[in-house]
């Protein structure tokens, strides 16, 4: 359940410990996050709010991801909003993205020392194209999959 805080009223750091940044991409960055209440490790997504035209693009991010609900697919948690950006609280996934855990498991060790299983391939592709089925199921296209 997605429970927003009024825009605001309350800030992200009043409800989560921000912690280190995890990763940064074209149109934000990720930090690591612990919930003062419940203890819960999560991922903050900071958005810039320079102007009209990021405004819109971080206020349709949120409208998409508040439209999405699958086991596979990254689980929004909250949202805050200050004048300069847009914080958006996520599930944490303590090993990356799957790109990153393809990477980590293929490096240069000799062949089979850490490589997945054809049954473990077989379950990551279809957990993988099912997050997909549900976006497009919602025509939604995802430019970024990970």
């Amino acid at each position: 359940m997605i429970a927003f805080e009024p825009v605001r009223l309350v800030g992200c750091e009043e409800r989560y410990v921000i912690g280190k940044m995890l990763g940064q991409g074209k149109y934000g960055q990720v930090y690591k996050a612990v919930c003062m209440q419940s203890g819960v490790r999560m991922a903050v997504k900071v958005l810039p709010l320079a102007d009209e035209t990021t405004r819109a693009s971080a206020m349709q991010e949120l409208a998409i991801m508040r439209r999405i609900d699958h086991p596979h697919v990254v689980h929004l948690a909250n949202y805050f909003e200050t004048a300069n950006s847009a914080q958006l609280v996520m599930e944490w996934l303590p090993g990356g993205d799957l790109y990153a855990q393809l990477i980590e498991r293929f490096s240069p060790e000799p062949f089979g020392v850490n490589s997945y299983s054809e049954s473990q391939i077989r379950s990551l592709t279809f957990m993988a194209l099912s997050g997909l089925q549900a976006l497009h199921e919602l025509r939604i296209v995802h430019r970024d999959i990970k």
